[in-house]
This record gives structure tokens, sequence and C-alpha cells, in this order.
């Protein structure tokens, strides 16, 4: 949990370590494994209920949920859910819910913006890639012998570097639905080096967190809709006691 708040939100800008994508982010935790019930779904439903707009699920799936209709009613209301989509080749995690827009499933790619060498989940269910190789984040120091700093690799570490983007996408842009924030970061991804090898399987790209909040700042009718194989939209949602139009500011 260290490592993915780190690379999320870590301070910037103090002199010490290493910095997270969501500038000024703020992380709120959840107890969704060892001491808990080990299956993710209360904690990410207790954020969902708390408020948080985006949600990072760095686990091999979410557990027991009550049914799609759940993940559906999340993202509804506002919650952009974003998924590690695993750590092998046929790794399918998340493929229930992964095509419901504004469910974002990340696989990686190396520090050389190479996808193969990761063995990492490539398959249909992948929207885009992110840096999941050889990862310098925030350790806690009580489960690392004392060490504050390290490094991980996994689609674990991918997700959050997603997750920090798309609270920088909300921050320039907060109107935004969950499907719109998707399709940016979608929509603005570089190319893959050995993308080619893998046609269909790696999503859209890689993550390029700079042209994303560039594009939300612009954010309009004619972005082009990058959609998944299932498609389901709506042309507004309700948070709280105030509904928002598709189109309103």
């Amino acid at each position: 949990g260290t490592i993915v708040a780190g690379c999320a939100a870590a301070a910037t800008n103090n002199g010490y370590g290493i910095m997270g994508v969501g500038y000024n982010s703020k992380i709120r935790a959840y107890c969704v494994g060892s001491g808990c019930s080990g299956n993710p779904w209360p904690g990410i439903w207790q954020a969902y209920l708390d408020g948080c707009r985006v949600v990072n699920v760095s686990w091999s799936g979410i557990g027991s949920y009550p049914s799609l209709l759940a993940v559906q009613e999340m993202v509804r209301n506002g919650v952009v859910l974003v998924t590690g989509a695993g750590n092998s080749t046929t790794a399918t995690d998340h493929s229930a819910y992964a095509n419901i827009p504004g469910v974002i499933n990340v696989s990686s790619v190396n520090k050389d913006n190479n996808h193969g060498p990761t063995g990492h989940a490539r398959n249909q269910w992948v929207d885009l890639c992110a840096p999941g190789a050889a990862i310098a984040s925030t350790y806690n120091p009580n489960l690392s012998g004392g060490n504050k700093y390290g490094a991980g690799w996994g689609t674990s570490f991918a997700a959050p570097y997603v997750s920090g983007t798309a609270a920088l996408i909300l921050a320039v842009n907060p109107c935004l639905r969950p499907e719109d924030v998707e399709n940016i970061i979608k929509s603005s991804t570089s190319p893959i080096a050995d993308g080619n090898q893998f046609p269909g399987l790696v999503g859209t790209g890689r993550l390029n967190s700079y042209q994303a909040v560039l594009l939300a700042q612009t954010y309009g009718n004619t972005v082009p809709t990058i959609t998944s194989n299932t498609i389901w939209s709506t042309d507004r949602y309700v948070k709280g006691n105030v509904t928002i139009e598709a189109g309103a500011t």
C-alpha cells in the first residue's frame, strides 16, 4: 500500500525521496488485506461511500462483490476505478468489469518502453500500459528493514500512475465523468516501442500524463471516443443530491 501510494501521490518539490504523479493529490487508505477481511471489496465500496473520485485497485481481483451493478453504480456516480491487469501474460484480472467505461485496466511497460519483457497481462481487457518495472517508490520502514524507499515491479505500480493522472485530470476539469477521464487517458497515450507485436492486447499505448492533462483542459465533442467491447454510458450521473447533466459545468 505504501509503494502504491507513493507512485500515485508522493509529495513533490520537498527535496525528499521520490515524487508521485498526482501533484497535491490526497491519498486515503483502506485496509483490505491481512488483518482485515482479506477481500478488497468492502474497502472499495467504503471509498465510494466516502466520496473518493478515484479508486485504485492494485490487486489480482476485487474478490466477492455484490454484482456488476455495484461497479456500475460507482462509475455512474462519478468514481474512476483503476485496476492492475495482472503480472503474467495469461492474467485476465478484472475482466468481468474492465469493459465498463470509467473502469481502467492497466498493464505495463519497462524503462525502455517495451511491453514484452515485462511478462505482464496482454489481452483484450487491457486499456493501456504504464511503467511497471524497476519502479522507485516509498516503502513502509516497519515492513522493509528500515528502508524508506526502494524498488518494485508489477501492474500494481502501473495502475497508480494512471490513478494519479486521473486525479490531475479531475483537478483541471472536475465536471468530467469517469468515462470522459478514461477516454482522455486512452486518447492521449504514446506508442509502445514493441506494441506492434501485441495488436489489440496492450490497449491504446503507454500513459502520457502530460498530454492527458492538456487534453482534459480542452476536452469536448471533438475528441474521438475510444470504447471497449462493451459499451455502457449515461447522459447523467448523480452525486449526493446533485444531478450532473452531460455537457453541464
